[in-house]
Protein backbone atom coordinates (compact mmCIF):
# COMPACT_ATOMS: atom_id res chain seq x y z
CA UNK A 1 0.00 0.00 0.00
CA UNK A 2 1.66 3.46 -1.16
CA UNK A 3 1.22 6.54 1.18
CA UNK A 4 0.73 10.12 0.06
CA UNK A 5 3.78 11.46 1.32
CA UNK A 6 6.95 9.75 2.67
CA UNK A 7 7.10 10.53 6.78
CA UNK A 8 10.83 11.69 6.26
CA UNK A 9 11.09 14.23 9.44
CA UNK A 10 8.38 12.77 12.07
CA UNK A 11 7.53 8.92 12.85
CA UNK A 12 3.84 8.07 11.91
CA UNK A 13 1.70 6.37 14.34
CA UNK A 14 2.61 2.96 12.51
CA UNK A 15 6.40 3.57 12.33
CA UNK A 16 6.59 3.88 16.23
CA UNK A 17 8.04 1.44 18.43
CA UNK A 18 6.14 -1.02 20.65
CA UNK A 19 8.99 -0.44 23.38
CA UNK A 20 10.43 -3.90 23.05
CA UNK A 21 13.76 -2.94 22.07
CA UNK A 22 16.82 -2.78 24.11
CA UNK A 23 17.34 0.72 22.43
CA UNK A 24 15.66 4.26 23.31
CA UNK A 25 15.42 4.95 19.91
CA UNK A 26 14.75 1.38 17.76
CA UNK A 27 13.88 2.39 14.82
CA UNK A 28 16.95 5.08 14.41
CA UNK A 29 20.23 4.04 12.58
CA UNK A 30 23.39 5.05 13.93
CA UNK A 31 25.88 7.15 11.78
CA UNK A 32 28.85 6.69 13.37
CA UNK A 33 30.38 5.72 9.94
CA UNK A 34 29.95 5.54 6.12
CA UNK A 35 27.97 1.96 6.57
CA UNK A 36 25.07 3.25 8.85
CA UNK A 37 25.02 6.67 6.90
CA UNK A 38 24.12 4.81 4.02
CA UNK A 39 22.00 2.80 5.88
CA UNK A 40 19.78 5.42 6.63
CA UNK A 41 20.12 7.26 3.47
CA UNK A 42 18.84 4.05 1.90
CA UNK A 43 15.95 4.16 4.71
CA UNK A 44 14.82 7.54 3.28
CA UNK A 45 15.47 6.67 -0.48
CA UNK A 46 13.38 3.90 -0.02
CA UNK A 47 10.13 5.87 1.47
CA UNK A 48 10.40 7.81 -1.23
CA UNK A 49 10.21 5.44 -3.91
CA UNK A 50 7.10 4.09 -2.26
CA UNK A 51 5.03 6.75 -1.84
CA UNK A 52 2.11 7.76 -4.07
CA UNK A 53 3.76 10.28 -6.12
CA UNK A 54 7.93 9.54 -5.88
CA UNK A 55 7.98 12.68 -8.45
CA UNK A 56 7.04 15.53 -6.48
CA UNK A 57 10.17 14.46 -3.99
CA UNK A 58 12.87 14.28 -7.01
CA UNK A 59 14.67 16.98 -5.09
CA UNK A 60 15.10 15.12 -1.91
CA UNK A 61 16.15 12.37 -3.75
CA UNK A 62 18.36 13.51 -5.74
CA UNK A 63 20.03 15.20 -2.67
CA UNK A 64 20.35 11.59 -0.81
CA UNK A 65 21.58 10.10 -3.58
CA UNK A 66 24.36 12.80 -3.84
CA UNK A 67 25.00 12.01 0.39
CA UNK A 68 25.21 8.54 -1.07
CA UNK A 69 27.87 8.97 -3.54
CA UNK A 70 29.60 10.90 -1.63
CA UNK A 71 29.50 8.46 1.45
CA UNK A 72 30.50 6.26 -0.83
CA UNK A 73 33.58 7.73 -2.01
CA UNK A 74 34.11 9.08 1.57
CA UNK A 75 34.61 5.50 2.73
CA UNK A 76 36.73 4.65 -0.12
CA UNK A 77 39.03 7.09 0.55
CA UNK A 78 39.43 6.12 4.19
CA UNK A 79 40.13 2.49 3.09
CA UNK A 80 43.15 3.71 0.91
CA UNK A 81 44.40 6.10 3.46
CA UNK A 82 44.40 2.67 5.68
CA UNK A 83 46.59 0.65 2.59
CA UNK A 84 48.60 3.68 2.63
CA UNK A 85 48.85 3.91 6.12
CA UNK A 86 50.07 0.40 6.57
CA UNK A 87 52.93 0.77 3.54
CA UNK A 88 54.42 3.39 5.41
CA UNK A 89 54.31 1.86 8.92
CA UNK A 90 55.89 -1.12 6.86
CA UNK A 91 58.35 0.99 5.78
CA UNK A 92 59.22 2.45 8.88
CA UNK A 93 59.81 -0.53 10.41
CA UNK A 94 62.44 -1.65 8.07
CA UNK A 95 63.77 1.28 8.48
CA UNK A 96 64.11 0.80 11.81
CA UNK A 97 65.81 -2.39 11.21
CA UNK A 98 68.70 -0.77 8.92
Amino acid sequence: MKKATPPLSAKSDEQKGTGKSKSKNPGRVQHTNPVGLRAGLNKLMNKILVCDDPLSHAGQYASLANAMTASQKFSMEIGEWKKIQERVDALEKEQQKQ
